[in-house]
């Protein structure tokens, strides 16, 4: 590959090792009334990449608490 298309992918990878979830292990836990394991991981997970993908925004924690409820709501059916 040549050098600048390794660098876009290497700055592209650090700028989305730096978005975080809007909330924290504990506000999940407290949000889906759930202990801690797996699903907090995986929420987390679903929570950036739904800012990854413009549908969040990082720092809206009211809506990331209703799309994580509708997004446990789908899960569990």
């Amino acid at each position: 590959k040549q050098v600048t298309t390794r660098i876009a992918e290497a700055d592209a990878e650090m700028h989305v090792r730096t978005i975080v979830s809007p909330l924290d292990g504990t506000e999940i836990m407290e949000c889906l009334g759930i202990g801690p394991g797996r699903v907090v991981g995986e929420a987390k997970e679903y929570l950036i990449n739904a800012i990854i993908e413009g549908r969040l925004s990082a720092h809206d924690k009211e809506a990331a608490r209703r799309s994580l409820l509708a997004w446990r709501a789908g899960a569990a059916s």
